[in-house]
């Protein structure tokens, strides 16, 4: 079980800047130009920094993902809420699992 706890955040932030990583992908459709897929990549570098900043300070990375799942959070108040809600909402567990991971390390 202590495994699965270390792990868990991590995989979950590797998936998240893979999930962001796949709308990279939107830029090849005609509809879309380069911009958008320049967007989706400033995400996908922030969702990876993120990861591996938490990979090694918790703590920093935890905040960081609060904050992103957060804003997700915020913004789609203003759409469809249900899918701001798993997008935001992942990345907040993921926030929420390495603070608990960083201030178990700190007690030891």
């Amino acid at each position: 079980m202590k495994k699965v706890m270390y792990y868990l955040p991590r995989i979950l932030g590797l998936l998240i800047t893979a999930f962001f990583a796949l709308f990279i992908l939107e830029g090849f459709d005609p509809q879309f130009g380069w911009q958008s897929g320049l967007a989706h990549l400033a995400v996908a570098v922030v969702a990876l920094g993120a990861t591996i900043l938490a990979w090694k300070k918790p703590r920093i990375g935890g905040w960081l993902f609060i904050a992103f799942g957060l804003w997700y959070l915020i913004t789609a108040l203003h759409g469809e809420w249900w899918s701001g809600l798993i997008t935001g909402g992942v990345p907040l567990l993921t926030g929420l699992l390495f603070l608990w991971d960083g201030y178990k390390n700190k007690q030891k």
